[in-house]
């Protein structure tokens, strides 16, 4: 059974493997944490930023598409 660490952001106890904390340096964030932070960043990145596929967003055509 893999160690509990306490989440860096709420303190709730998480399972995770000690490669994965040892990697992280002690910076565990639980599910609901991470997410948090990620929605955030997104916010931050505003529109036109790589959306959940990673794929940049693309514009709406301009003008009447020629003719």
């Amino acid at each position: 059974m893999p160690p509990l660490f306490a989440c860096s952001s709420c303190g709730v106890q998480i399972e995770r493997a000690t490669r994965s904390y040892l990697q992280q340096k002690g910076q565990m964030l639980c599910s609901t944490c991470l997410d948090r932070q990620e929605a955030a960043e997104a916010a931050a990145a505003g529109p036109g930023a790589e959306g959940p596929d990673g794929e940049g967003a693309t514009a709406p055509p301009s003008g009447d598409g020629g003719g």
